[in-house]
């Protein structure tokens, strides 16, 4: 009788594991980590003093190993910007000294975290981290700031050094755009006929800022609370976004009301398109909701006293952008490097500030300002047909972007729409976007 062969054991039985050399291990550090300090860890690095530097991480920690890759993935939809990425630098011959150059450079880092979270996204397998994922972060900080506009309702005086403020030698301290980066302050304070309003700030260190950070992330709120499978999501979504009402209201920021309704009116223009009325019947009675929130409630006297200071506000941001104007005329090709101070008895912003294409305009020139509105205008059109919800939903933040852009200065939240970008490019090329790029 034959008996069956049994090879002898490698190791032994009892300590036998079965490892397949082919499995990836798992990495030490989560490939998404930048991602997280910006968003789930953002009230941390807040308290702490250094979140205007996890802005900029993506260019260090994305960009140079995208660099050093054997082949990469650079789809076309991103070229405009990169040329734009590549132009920028030549502005720094017209910065007054040396002590220009951190500021610039800091500025200059956050167009390249932009192209660097993009072109990390179309990189990165989808297996190794989900969109899903993304799209979370930046839902989970689109609440951040909503709890952050109530800390400014209730310590709207509050302004105290961080520790990183503390830390720093006096000279940095006594930057202006250096002391407002890093000083702990919930809400900007602005004077109406009927008193002072707490207009919410952090985690930026202006109200705009703020604005336009919710502005740029709501399509993700949407997509990840409001439409969410889980109905005890989508409840605690709409709780969250009513309760989002009071500060958004306070702000008095009339940008950020136009990116919401343009999000929403676009959207349900969309869904009518297909035979489907009920968004836009939806965002009529939203808006109908909201407004008699405002009319009929406390917030009315601060919406009111902000509407009749408008004409100040218009008559200020009017003379800025003239300034601007006459100032990249000075300068056309390569601008003047860095916004320009006005007389500070005068009270008036600098010239250059307040919207992406003034800024663009006179600190780098009228090229750099074509490359500007190409760029934005083909992620436009390149993600314009979404091939799933979530494709939608990061195709409209780029649409708010596209409306913001003439009054915010969108520095550093420009990097949500590096973002937004990179998931409608793996939403729509779902077969590319599940392989690793080497």
């Amino acid at each position: 009788m034959s008996t069956a062969y049994a090879p002898t054991p490698l190791v032994p039985t009892h300590d036998a594991r079965i490892v397949d050399p082919t499995a990836e291990r798992k990495p030490l550090l989560d490939p998404a980590w930048p991602l997280a300090l910006l968003t789930f860890w953002m009230p941390v690095t807040y308290f702490l003093g250094f979140s205007a530097l996890v802005w900029i991480l993506p260019a260090f920690v994305f960009g140079i190993p995208m660099v050093m890759r054997r082949s990469l993935r650079v789809p076309g939809m991103i070229v405009p910007f990169l040329a734009l990425v590549a132009w920028i630098p030549l502005s720094a011959i017209k910065l007054s000294g040396l002590n220009s150059m951190p500021v610039f450079m800091y500025r200059y880092l956050i167009w390249v975290a932009t192209v660097a979270v993009f072109v990390w996204l179309c990189n990165t397998s989808t297996k190794k981290v989900k969109t899903e994922r993304i799209v979370d972060m930046l839902a989970f900080l689109w609440i951040v700031l909503v709890g952050f506009g109530f800390l400014a309702i209730v310590f709207s005086h509050l302004a105290i050094p961080s520790p990183t403020q503390m830390a720093l030698p006096a000279s940095l301290r006594s930057n202006s755009f250096i002391y407002d980066l890093t000083v702990i302050r919930f809400a900007e304070l602005q004077t109406f006929a009927t008193g002072a309003v707490p207009r919410p700030a952090a985690p930026l260190p202006a109200t705009n800022g703020w604005g336009s950070t919710l502005g740029l992330l709501l399509p993700f709120f949407i997509m990840s609370y409001l439409n969410s499978p889980s109905a005890k999501r989508r409840l605690a979504g709409w709780l969250i976004a009513a309760a989002a009402v009071v500060p958004i209201a306070v702000s008095t920021n009339r940008g950020l009301w136009l990116s919401i309704g343009v999000a929403l009116v676009y959207y349900a223009g969309r869904r009518m398109l297909r035979g489907d009325a009920r968004p836009m019947l939806a965002v009529g009675i939203l808006g109908a909701l909201a407004l008699t929130l405002v009319l009929f409630t406390p917030l009315d006297s601060v919406v009111t006293a902000r509407l009749n200071n408008t004409a100040a506000s218009n008559d200020t941001r009017e003379n800025v952008y003239k300034e601007a104007y006459a100032g990249a005329l000075a300068s056309p090709l390569y601008g003047n490097g860095a916004p320009a101070s006005q007389d500070p008895a005068a009270m008036a912003p600098p010239v250059g500030t307040h919207g992406l294409i003034w800024y663009v305009m006179f600190c780098h020139g009228f090229p750099a300002l074509a490359m500007l509105i190409v760029a934005m205008f083909t992620l436009f059109f390149a993600t314009m047909v979404a091939r799933t919800p979530v494709a939608l939903w990061a195709h409209i933040s780029i649409l708010i972007c596209i409306t913001q852009i003439p009054y915010y200065g969108l520095l550093p939240q420009l990097v949500v729409i590096g973002i937004a970008a990179g998931i409608c490019w793996r939403e729509n090329h779902p077969e590319e976007a599940a392989l690793e790029a080497r």
